[in-house]
């Protein structure tokens, strides 16, 4: 019975992750993977035995708009348990588990290797684990709760990105919301201009891939076009204070540097009667920035990834 249960949440896990993928513009994953092992000296079964292969749920590529010339291969873990673990073993052996996978699919020549877009000369491979659960609450912070995971087997490991329930929650509450700026529901998301992308993202400034550096960032920045111009939509994980809004704001004015007619900010704790005090006082002290007259504060509702269970 418990094995049935099992494989019962791992199914609606599957979905969640499948759903919210496909919010973040990771349409048309492979799923599921089997990546050959490559070092079954190392790699083993639970029983001792050499493993054959690595099972992955999702396998993402894509042509990253932040560094030039880099295809990033995204090794994808979904995690849905009852409830988070006391201990970090649990994390660090999921950690363990997608690293020899990652590992494997490097030298891997028909699926690691694979290049989607010929131009690009360089792959780098990166893992996401989805460990979220049922029984918590949604907005369960379990990331802060854990120690430092220290990797005592010494093996270097390519990095791995862990989201839990606060920040799929913040995803899905946020990209649901950024949804009514378009009419094709399709986000476009914001792409900071750097050194290192100049020429990546052909001018660009957004596009329907949300990258995997943003997934852990707390900030969401959407770029939002019509008639009268382009405009920034900020979603923040942060809750509203004096010193998080001037900060938001100065990295806003910052992100936009000149293509920006006005910024909306966006905390789920606004309460404009509470706070709209606090906004005119930091806006005051900057009226030296070009956006001091054209940012609004709003609030957008924190909704229920569980939801997508049934999506």
């Amino acid at each position: 019975m418990g094995g049935e249960k099992s494989k019962e949440i791992g199914e609606y896990g599957e979905k969640i992750v499948g759903k919210i993928l496909e919010l973040m513009g990771w349409e048309n994953c492979q799923h599921p993977v089997e990546v050959p092992c490559h070092d079954t000296s190392f790699h083993k079964t639970k029983q001792g035995a050499p493993k054959k292969d690595h099972g992955l749920d999702f396998l993402f590529r894509y042509k990253c708009p932040l560094v030039v010339d880099v295809q990033k291969t995204v090794s994808i873990s979904a995690k849905y348990r009852d409830k988070y673990s006391t201990t970090n073993n649990t994390l660090k052996n999921y950690i363990t588990e997608l690293g020899n996978t990652i590992h494997c699919l490097t030298f891997d020549k028909v699926i690691g290797k694979k290049i989607i877009y010929p131009e690009l000369s360089r792959i780098e491979y990166v893992g996401l684990i989805f460990y979220i659960t049922h029984d918590d609450d949604k907005n369960t912070d379990f990331l802060s709760t854990i120690p430092q995971i220290r990797n005592t087997d010494k093996i270097e490991y390519k990095p791995i990105y862990v989201i839990d329930n606060r920040i799929i929650t913040f995803l899905y509450s946020s990209i649901m919301d950024a949804q009514q700026y378009f009419t094709d529901k399709k986000v476009r998301f914001a792409y900071s201009n750097t050194e290192q992308n100049i020429g990546a993202i052909d001018g660009m400034l957004n596009g329907t891939i949300l990258p995997i550096e943003y997934l852990t960032s707390g900030l969401l920045p959407v770029q939002v076009e019509d008639n009268n111009g382009k405009s920034l939509v900020l979603y923040t994980l942060e809750s509203f204070s004096k010193d998080s809004f001037e900060a938001l704001f100065y990295f806003a004015c910052k992100f936009t540097s000149s293509w920006a007619k006005s910024v909306t900010i966006k905390f789920y704790d606004y309460n404009e009667r509470n706070h709209k005090n606090i906004v005119s006082e930091v806006l005051a002290m900057k009226q030296q920035e070009q956006l001091s007259n054209k940012t609004e504060i709003e609030k957008f509702t924190i909704l229920d990834f569980k939801d997508m269970e049934n999506a």
